[in-house]
């Protein structure tokens, strides 16, 4: 498997006569067949989100929507973490999200907890997939602890959440869906905060740099995070750790034809 895909790889980055805007590597995914990538490293049951609790993301068409944004500048997003063999993306994509509007709004950067979300949203499967909208009605319902106090594990365990030492357990007081399928409302969005999304992750398995536009199918199956945007491209945070991508980061073609990711982006909301 090791070699086939090298073989592809090479052969990929070789091409002078593609118009390439992106290159490929080979990772810790390389010597995994299939099913073992997608069994252990994505995870995404977002497709099949029951959403009539979630409220729709509304935007001011009037309002100066920035030319290009990148959270990470303004100090809203954590460093990059690593799911590890855990489908457990749906628990970084929520998460990542969260820790950016919490910084846009309290000015403290605080790593929330995916463990407490893997052991403890029982209408997802831990590492064996989940749904972010049941991650966010959890959150709203019973809150999420601090890393810290719930390290990851990548693995599920026995729900224990506790009272945590550095911070009360946070509730968010809604969550809401960006659109869906409308790239104005996702643009409008990420220019406020992170939003959680959700992809076709076959294309990008060895993605390594450059803007992808290598198309992606419209089923779904890995959630990750937009935060910020360029002129063409959506800036991305993943959770399979800096060996991937751009240090843990990829641009990805702002076309929905391409690659769609407007399905069900969602945002978690404060309640201050």
């Amino acid at each position: 498997m090791f070699e086939k895909h090298a073989k592809y790889i090479d052969a990929f980055n070789s091409d002078s006569s593609s118009n390439r805007t992106y290159t490929l590597a080979l990772n810790a995914f390389s010597d995994l067949t299939d099913e073992e990538f997608f069994g252990l490293y994505t995870g995404s049951n977002t497709q099949f989100d029951s959403l009539t609790n979630a409220s729709i993301f509304t935007y001011n068409k009037t309002v100066n929507i920035a030319p290009s944004v990148d959270w990470r500048t303004q100090g809203a997003v954590t460093p990059i973490k690593n799911q590890r063999g855990c489908g457990s993306c749906w628990a970084f994509a929520t998460v990542a999200a969260l820790e950016g509007i919490y910084k846009i709004k309290t000015g403290m950067l605080v790593p929330f907890s995916e463990q407490n979300l893997i052991d403890c949203v029982q209408k997802n499967h831990g590492c064996s997939g989940g749904s972010m909208a049941n991650t966010y009605e959890y959150m709203k319902s019973t809150g999420i602890t601090v890393e810290i106090d719930y390290p990851y594990e990548a693995k599920q365990g026995q729900c224990r959440v506790k009272r945590p030492v550095a911070i009360p357990i946070l509730t968010i007081k809604d969550h809401k869906v960006v659109g869906p399928r409308d790239v104005n409302a996702l643009l409008a969005a990420v220019n406020q905060q992170p939003v959680s999304v959700n992809i076709d992750s076959t294309g990008i398995r060895h993605y390594s740099s450059g803007v992808y536009d290598g198309g992606c199918s419209s089923k779904t199956n890995h959630d990750l995070t937009v935060i910020g945007y360029g002129p063409n491209y959506w800036l991305i945070k993943n959770s399979w750790g800096e060996s991937w991508g751009e240090k843990g980061y990829m641009k990805l073609l702002r076309d929905e034809k391409s690659c769609p990711i407007t399905t069900v982006p969602q945002i978690p909301i404060l309640s201050f």
